[in-house]
């Protein structure tokens, strides 16, 4: 599969609020120095609405825990507003920056993201999550990343998500570029009977592919439509790694070294 390198993102009036946000685009979160794990900002939007928000994990969720055995940072938390409710869960990376002569170890981020549509109508929701690299990819990166999305039809009226415009669902961004699409546009999701209807896709696993140097940030960006009074949940993951001695990365293929990290709450 061929991968897009370098590409901006399309800032429709839609995901202009989130985007402006992304590191590489003007991000300078305030950390919390008693915090010495990963910087991970969710930016939330939703059409119509006006009740857009910015989130720094660290700060706005409700709990938040660190994995020694995947070497990760969660963050556990939600917002309710009176146009929607968000429930999420992100992991990122708890890797520092590399020693001199050595590679940087791999860098990641997951978003899952549980919202409900609280409104009469469709809604436009834009969620961008956007991890802060503790060390540089200056030698070009290696990649792979995931998404679901899913869709309950609570009332059993029928429910919907769907890819607004020519939008996909899914977008890795490295340095607030797009690198990578996922469920591209004209996709639609319908439940029915008070069942819950799911799709998936992925890029890189199990065999990684090339991507771009990588020097400040990498996002995942999820753009979709749900339908009134309905709930989904779209879960999105990417991950980035130092490309090794020449040989060395059908090895780490065949190990198994690079895999997605999904995670369901």
């Amino acid at each position: 599969m061929a991968v897009p390198t370098g590409r901006s993102i399309k800032l429709t009036p839609s995901i202009l609020l989130a985007a402006v946000c992304a590191a590489g685009m003007g991000l300078t979160p305030t950390t919390d120095a008693s915090f010495a794990g990963p910087t991970v900002m969710l930016d939330w939007s939703a059409s119509g609405s006006g009740q857009s928000s910015s989130f720094l994990m660290h700060e706005h969720s409700d709990n938040d825990w660190f994995d020694s055995s995947t070497n990760a940072w969660s963050f556990q938390g939600g917002a309710n507003k009176s146009a929607w409710g968000l429930n999420w869960v992100v992991e990122a990376a708890n890797s520092p920056g590399a020693l001199a002569g050595t590679l940087p170890a791999n860098q990641f981020v997951n978003a899952n993201l549980a919202v409900t549509n609280n409104t009469d109508s469709y809604q436009t929701f834009v969620g961008l999550v956007t991890f802060l690299l503790p060390t540089e990819f200056q030698g070009g990166t290696l990649m792979n990343g995931s998404v679901s999305a899913s869709v309950q039809d609570v009332f059993g009226t029928g429910a919907e998500i769907r890819s607004v415009d020519d939008q996909p669902i899914y977008q890795a961004l490295i340095d607030g570029a797009n690198v990578q699409d996922l469920i591209s546009s004209n996709f639609s999701l319908t439940a029915n009977g008070g069942a819950t209807e799911s799709a998936s896709d992925s890029f890189g696993i199990p065999s990684p592919v090339s991507g771009p140097v990588a020097m400040e940030s990498i996002s995942v960006l999820l753009t979709f439509e749900l339908s009134p009074h309905d709930t989904a949940n779209v879960v999105g993951s990417f991950e980035i790694a130092a490309i090794p001695a020449p040989g060395a990365m059908a090895l780490f293929a065949g190990l198994g070294l690079f895999s997605s990290r999904r995670r369901r709450p």
